[in-house]
């Protein structure tokens, strides 16, 4: 005869069978597997939601949508294939020249455009609404006293482990105290934080940015003419419509290029005129480089990037477009290195957040865990960059700063930053153009952010799904 156990449990009873049954189904959360990290895109986007947000208030569910929507693109026709077919192709297709058509809007009031509509723009603390269940009040409080209490600039965070250690003169030496010292007053007050905590603060400070009025002058220019010589064909707002892809033509070439729109804008800015001497400070891939070299000759053009990756991108691209590829002068050195001023123009088109492709993409992500310090590191490569730029122009001529992030730390804030560092280190005079005619001109074509103080900035939104792109002109005097 068998006989089972019986295990009190309360009020009833359990057989030993039965709880061994019971242990069956139990088991351990395998978090590598069932638990997986969030996507980068994910990341990005909820950061963007963070800072995104206050910044651009009720615009930007608008601007959301269209970042993680179809991307419209233009057409840039080459001028040194049959130009003359390709326009009557596009237009075939129903896209408009752009150029022509800004050419004849009219300039309203342009010493408005850029002016902010509300105080909302003048920096103060925005406290981040994270949806990070570990980011708590203790560590937003935190966080927002390091802000307020710092004299670290927001556009030029570099967190790194040398800053965050004491230095020599810093250390106590044990034996030189008085005996009746207290040691508990040289112990930390609240916490010590962790590197991932260091990081999440580091990352709040680089994203917000303080502006202030800044001593430089910024100059309302007539308003030039737009060249003729850009062919740029984009479908009408509200048309998403896509074009072919290019093909070669009788000429052996391309006869155009697909890219965004609005990197048109920072050639226009740049003023070209057939005889410039231009640097690309920042080249590849290389539209805009194609539009520069649809307004001057390549005699008079250097190419530099500091990737030999993305030099080759370049070189790939001008085999298909340019005839005269092997006369441009191309360099692979660090821009932050350039400094002879042998140039008239300079683009210095800067890496950014890349704010459209972290949305859509994992591949080559900037938001990757193991990338952070490379973001917080973006504004001061970016001032750099730009520093550098406006070294290698020669006096009389002209830097266009351009990205395509809505970051302002790393737009206006990067502008600020310059502008301090060149008046307290440097001898150079700089002043700032109103660039805000471009965006009258623009106004059918482009969706203009008016809070912008240094540039202009193309927001994306559904009927025209361009931008984002940041770009502001620095004239140097002297």
């Amino acid at each position: 005869m068998m006989f089972q156990s019986v295990l009190p449990c309360g009020r009833f009873h359990l057989r030993a069978s039965t709880l061994l049954e019971l242990k069956r189904f139990r088991y351990k959360k395998k978090w590598a597997t069932k638990l997986k990290e969030k996507a980068h895109t994910s990341l990005a986007l909820e950061h963007f939601d963070t800072f995104y947000k206050p910044m651009y208030g009720e615009m930007w569910p608008s601007i959301r949508v269209a970042l993680l929507s179809q991307q419209k693109y233009c057409a840039l026709v080459n001028n040194y294939s049959d130009h003359e077919k390709s326009c009557s192709s596009l237009a075939g297709l129903g896209a408009r020249n752009i150029i022509n058509t800004a050419h004849h809007t009219g300039v309203n009031k342009l010493s408005q455009t850029n002016k902010p509509e509300t105080d909302e723009f003048q920096g103060s603390w925005r406290e981040p609404v994270l949806e990070d269940e570990h980011w708590n009040l203790q560590d937003r409080d935190a966080t927002k006293a390091i802000f307020e209490t710092s004299s670290f600039q927001t556009s030029e965070c570099d967190i790194s482990s040398r800053e965050l250690k004491h230095t020599e003169d810093d250390l106590i030496d044990p034996l030189s105290l008085n005996p009746d010292t207290n040691l508990s007053e040289f112990m930390p007050v609240d916490k010590v934080y962790s590197e991932k905590e260091v990081l999440k603060m580091a990352e709040v400070q680089q994203s917000m940015f303080e502006p202030r009025d800044i001593q430089v002058s910024t100059v309302t220019p007539t308003p030039t003419a737009l060249p003729q010589e850009l062919r740029v064909y984009a479908f009408n707002k509200g048309d998403v419509s896509a074009f072919p892809a290019p093909k070669l033509d009788s000429t052996n070439l391309m006869g155009y290029y697909l890219l965004d729109a609005s990197s048109i804008l920072p050639v226009i800015a740049l003023d070209l005129q057939s005889h410039d001497s231009v640097l690309d400070l920042c080249a590849a891939p290389g539209g805009k480089t194609l539009a520069m070299l649809q307004l001057v000759s390549a005699d008079y053009m250097t190419c530099n990037d500091a990737s030999a990756a993305r030099l080759r991108r370049l070189k790939d691209m001008l085999r298909w477009y340019y005839p005269h590829h092997a006369n441009i002068d191309m360099l692979q050195r660090d821009g932050r290195q350039m400094q002879d001023s042998l140039y008239s123009k300079v683009l210095v088109d800067a890496p950014c957040n890349t704010d459209r492709h972290v949305v859509l993409e994992d591949k080559n992500n900037l938001f990757k865990h193991t990338r952070v310090s490379e973001r917080l590191e973006l504004p001061r490569r970016q001032k750099d960059l730009l520093i550098a730029g406006i070294k290698c122009c020669k006096p009389g001529g002209s830097v266009v700063y351009s990205t395509c992030t809505l970051s302002p730390a790393q737009n206006d804030g990067v502008i600020q930053s310059v502008v301090e560092e060149i008046w307290q280190q440097t001898d150079i005079d700089i002043v700032i153009q109103d660039l805000s005619w471009i965006a009258s001109k623009f106004r059918n074509t482009f969706r203009f952010y008016s809070n912008c103080r240094h540039g202009q900035l193309v927001l994306p939104c559904l009927t025209a799904n361009f931008g984002p792109m940041y770009f502001s002109k620095i004239m140097r005097i002297k």
